[in-house]
C-alpha cells in the first residue's frame, strides 16, 4: 500500500488537495491508531449517529467485500438493517439483487437499498462485493470505480450494464451547499436529469 503515501505526499497533489506542505500523510498511522484504542474508542456505537443523520436526507452507503475477515458482509449488513430510520420498513423488505458494472457487464456484487423508487442510488444502501476483502478499491479497482461513480452521479447500481449511461456533465455548483452535485445528464434508454443529495459514506 506504499503507492498510495507516495501519491498523497506528493508535494503538487498535496497543493490541488489543499494540504498544508508539512503534513505527512501515513495509510496506517499506529500511533493515532493506539491514541484511540486508548480512549475507548472502539467500544462506542458509532452506528447509533446514523439515523438522525439518514432522516436528515443525506444518504448512506455501507459497501463491504464478501471476503472480508475483519468486517465480515453479513454482520455489516445485519446492523444496517436494523438501523431505525425513515426507510427502515423498505429496507427490511428489500431484497439482494445482483449489482453488474457498466461496460463490462460482469456481476461485481449484490446491493439493497431503500429510498428513490430506483430512480436514484437510494438513500440507504448495502452493497457486498464479490471477491474483495477490507480493501475493497484494492481488491476490485474496476468494480470500486463504477460504484463510486454512481453512488456520486445518483444513478442507480441495478441500472443494467447494456444500458450503458453516459455521464454528458457534471457541475458541482459551489454557490450553494458544497456537499451537493447540482445537476447531471444521464442518457440511459431516455435522457433523465438527476439531482445528487448530500451523502455519507460509511466504509468497512
Amino acid at each position: 500500500m506504499g503507492w498510495i503515501d507516495v501519491w498523497m505526499n506528493n508535494a503538487e497533489n498535496k497543493k490541488v488537495l489543499g494540504v498544508p506542505a508539512n503534513l505527512q500523510f501515513d495509510s496506517c498511522n499506529m500511533e493515532v491508531n493506539q491514541a484511540f484504542f486508548k480512549q475507548g474508542d472502539g467500544m462506542h456505537n458509532s452506528a447509533a449517529l446514523l439515523p438522525d443523520i439518514i432522516n436528515d436526507d443525506v444518504k448512506l452507503l455501507v459497501y463491504t467485500g464478501n471476503a472480508d475477515s475483519m468486517c465480515n458482509f453479513m454482520g455489516n449488513e445485519a446492523w444496517v438493517e436494523k438501523l431505525e430510520h425513515k426507510f427502515h420498513s423498505e429496507f427490511v423488505k428489500s431484497i439482494s439483487t445482483k449489482w453488474t458494472t457498466l461496460g463490462s457487464g460482469r456481476v461485481a456484487g449484490e446491493v439493497r437499498f431503500a429510498g428513490g423508487n430506483g430512480f436514484t442510488a437510494g438513500n440507504v444502501t448495502f452493497v457486498q462485493v464479490l471477491e474483495a476483502g477490507h480493501m475493497v478499491p484494492f481488491d476490485q479497482p474496476k468494480a470500486a470505480l463504477d460504484m463510486f461513480t454512481r453512488w456520486i452521479t445518483d444513478v442507480p447500481l441495478l441500472v443494467a450494464s447494456t444500458c450503458r449511461p453516459s455521464i454528458a456533465s457534471l457541475d458541482i455548483n459551489r454557490h450553494a451547499d458544497p456537499a451537493r452535485a447540482a445537476f447531471i445528464d444521464i442518457d440511459i434508454d431516455r435522457t433523465s436529469n438527476y439531482f445528487a443529495n448530500r451523502m455519507a459514506l460509511c466504509v468497512h
